[in-house]
C-alpha cells in the first residue's frame, strides 16, 4: 500500500514594510519593544517571552537566549 505524499506548509512570510507598519501602529510600548526585539533578533516565540532583563549585557552588546530549538533541559 502506497502512502500519499504529505504536504508541508509554508509559514506567511512578512515583507519588511508590513513590519515596519505593523510595529508603528502598535500603541503600547511594551508591545512595541517585544514585537521589535523579536523580529529584530529572528527569535522565536518561546524564545522572546522567556526573556529577562538580566539577560541583557548591554557592554558586550551581547543577549542570553534561553531554550533555544533543541536545547531544552
Amino acid at each position: 500500500m502506497v502512502k500519499p505524499p504529505q504536504f508541508k506548509t509554508i509559514p506567511d512570510i512578512l515583507s519588511p514594510a508590513e513590519i515596519e507598519q505593523f510595529i508603528r501602529t502598535t500603541r503600547k510600548l511594551p508591545y512595541r519593544v517585544f514585537f521589535l526585539t523579536t523580529y529584530s533578533m529572528g527569535l522565536r516565540l518561546s524564545e522572546a517571552l522567556s526573556l529577562q532583563v538580566r539577560d541583557i549585557d548591554a557592554d558586550l552588546k551581547r543577549m542570553h537566549i534561553r531554550y533555544e530549538k533543541g536545547l531544552f533541559f
